[in-house]
């Protein structure tokens, strides 16, 4: 038995295709669907959203422009941190400030209003942008103070740029 097709909760069973959703017998749904979520990450972010504790802390509700590196090309962008997970090195931000404020000028107030399990609910559902119009990123922070996204995107070289009333 390969281990891809083991259970990334539980470890010890095969999760199956019931005709409608992957599952595992053995634990519920919502453990097994987190567990496989985050098992399909970039396995450096898989590595570091499960330290207890982030290398470092953006302030949530702050713009910070910063760089963003992947497909071997850096841009520059905008994030804004909305919501950690108390228990892990994972946080959700969003990219490209300004386009989502100009498709969405309430997007921080609403946000601001989740919770981290119902942010994640939604990205498990692959939800967000459906929803919020906006990309909405789940990342962790790294040593190199920067922050690795769930598809590998490195965030690094962040400088504030403005505050919202958070």
């Amino acid at each position: 038995m390969e281990d891809r097709f083991l259970c990334p909760n539980c470890q010890e069973v095969e999760y199956f295709f019931d005709g409608e959703k992957l599952r595992c017998p053995k634990c519920n749904q919502n453990d097994f669907e987190s567990a496989l979520h985050q098992s399909e990450g970039n396995i450096e972010y898989q590595k570091l959203s499960k330290l207890s504790n982030p290398f470092f802390e953006l302030v949530f509700g702050e713009i910070y422009d910063c760089d963003v590196i992947y497909n071997g090309k850096i841009e520059k962008t905008a994030i804004v941190p909305i919501n950690s997970n108390p228990k892990f090195n994972q946080l959700f931000f969003l990219f490209d400030i300004n386009y989502c404020e100009q498709n969405n000028p309430k997007i921080v107030e609403t946000l601001k209003k989740k919770t981290f399990s119902e942010l994640w609910d939604l990205d498990i559902k692959h939800k967000l942008f459906d929803k919020f119009d906006c990309s909405i990123i789940i990342g962790s922070t790294s040593d190199e103070n920067s922050i690795m996204s769930y598809d590998g995107w490195i965030f690094k070289n962040f400088q504030k740029k403005n505050q919202y009333n958070f």
